[in-house]
């Protein structure tokens, strides 16, 4: 048959998902056909016949009702068993526990904040010691040209 290249060239659009849905059904009603076809395409029908089977299924007209029978005789109201204490023990201590970390925590970042405030209050007492020491350095180079000054004009007058 020669329409064994169309078909081949809708499963290459198939498998790149460029088909639309009228070439889609194509695929579909030929792979469901009831005839022999090459090898090399019959990898392709399980597929197409699943999707064709599933549509085909169908709840029964009963199912509502054998589904609540069987939740019917399966349920038992919730006061015939007795709920352990050791659940609300165990979320009890969870809850301690998680109170505990978070005020481990908080006293932990409160430290590592206080430290940061202490080492910045340090650098800034630094950076103001620094200051007044070049600014003494300073008046002290000033102090000293002006006691070179004077000895020099003490000397060019003197000669």
């Amino acid at each position: 048959m020669d329409n064994y290249e169309y078909i081949e060239e809708l499963l290459d659009k198939y498998w790149a998902c460029e088909s639309n849905l009228e070439e889609e059904n194509t695929l579909r009603k030929f792979f469901t056909q009831e005839q022999q076809f090459p090898a090399h395409l019959q990898q392709y029908r399980p597929l197409f016949m699943y999707q064709q089977e599933e549509r085909e299924i169908r709840l029964s007209a009963d199912f509502e009702a054998q589904l609540l029978a069987k939740i019917n005789t399966h349920h038992t109201p919730r006061t015939s068993h007795p709920v352990p204490r050791t659940r609300y023990r165990t979320s009890f201590f969870f809850k301690i526990a998680a109170g505990l970390l978070l005020l481990l925590s908080i006293g932990f970042f409160a430290q590592q904040y206080q430290k940061m405030q202490e080492q910045t209050a340090a650098r800034e007492t630094v950076i103001t010691a620094i200051g007044m020491i070049a600014d003494n350095l300073q008046q002290g180079e000033t102090m000293i040209d002006d006691g070179l000054k004077q000895l020099e004009t003490f000397f060019t007058n003197k000669n």
